[in-house]
């Protein structure tokens, strides 16, 4: 059987973009985990998040079988899948939170 290694990445830095507002005034804010590869010096890479609200009905408390709150809008941080964030390693924090950057100009066509 062969053996299969198990990469470990820690966070070492969380990143929050400042809002980019686009052309149609829609805005996107960013936030930008930068880990390091555990065990391999000067090896960085990043997991990159959308703030996004979403409407969310609670299910409890309820009043005769039915949700007694109304919905509210929340705030709820997702993957974002703009780009594919897995080919970027860096050397340096820095560096990587740059890469994210570039790309992220690039894919909003900014």
């Amino acid at each position: 059987m062969t053996e299969r290694n198990i990469r470990a990445h820690q966070v070492i830095r969380v990143v929050n973009l400042e809002p980019i507002v686009l052309p149609d005034g829609e805005s996107l804010d960013y936030r930008i985990d930068v880990m390091e590869t555990m065990g391999e010096a000067q090896r960085f890479r990043v997991r990159v998040y959308r703030y996004e609200f979403f409407r969310i009905q609670s299910t409890f408390p309820q009043k005769r079988g039915r949700p007694s709150d109304q919905p509210s809008d929340e705030q709820i941080i997702v993957a974002d899948h703009t780009c594919k964030w897995d080919d970027l390693v860096g050397a340096t924090p820095d560096e990587i939170v740059q890469a994210v950057i570039t790309k992220l100009k690039e894919a909003l066509d900014l």
